[in-house]
């Protein structure tokens, strides 16, 4: 079993060799993977945990900036500018992690396969991206039940008027040779008396807001 003075810590790689050994890996690792550790340091040695997580991750070749700084509860980019982890010859690689490819594997066989990468190591703010992006996923808030209807409604307004902007992308009207903001899309009235009705959708509710032209 991993000991307390293990040199295994969270963010290390596995040699692309012995992450193939790890059964829980089979057929999942190829060349354009990389296998990090995500068990924290102080749970590697701990009796109380059984197995080690790490996730499959794959080589990408771009950074994007949604998926770095763990903005993106489900998917971390750690790639270059200083989040890169350094590779043997001053180079820098880029990978993806996703949740959904996390992996357990029993402690016993990884330390009888798995070796560390001594090749690669992770700087300092990778190491802390990761921290952070983990501790993100299980810290998502949900949303309570008696709200799902209203958000629900609020998001299919919001499909709707995305998809009429798509078909008429003109934000403005003329009236008697004036530009007029649809920000409700209504305008009622004619002539000296027309008026502008603003809509304002506030968590499904509608209220309105009117305004005489040139007042």
């Amino acid at each position: 079993m991993l000991t307390r003075d293990t040199g295994w810590r969270q963010g290390d790689l596995l040699t692309q060799e012995t992450a193939a050994k790890l059964t829980a890996l089979s057929g999942v690792v190829g060349k354009k993977h990389r296998v990090v550790v995500t068990t924290h340091d102080g749970d590697l040695p701990h009796d109380g945990e059984i197995s080690v997580e790490v996730i499959a991750a794959e080589i990408v070749t771009g950074v994007n900036p949604q998926f770095s700084y763990a903005k993106n509860p489900r998917t971390l980019h750690l790639g270059k500018l200083h989040l890169g982890y350094a590779i043997a010859g001053g180079e820098s690689i880029v990978i993806e992690l996703r949740h959904g490819e996390r992996c357990a594997v029993p402690k016993s066989e990884f330390e009888e396969h798995a070796a560390r990468d001594g090749n690669a190591s992770p700087p300092v703010d990778a190491k802390r991206a990761l921290k952070q992006w983990l501790a993100a996923r299980y810290g998502l808030t949900g949303i309570p039940k008696r709200l799902r209807g209203s958000v629900a409604k609020v998001r299919k307004r919001e499909e709707h008027g995305r998809a009429a902007d798509r078909e008429n992308p003109s934000t403005r009207s003329e009236i008697s040779g004036r530009p007029v903001l649809r920000l409700g899309r209504a305008t009622v009235g004619g002539a000296s008396g027309e008026r502008s009705m603003h809509a304002v959708d506030i968590c499904g509710v509608r209220r309105h807001r009117g305004r005489r032209a040139g007042a």
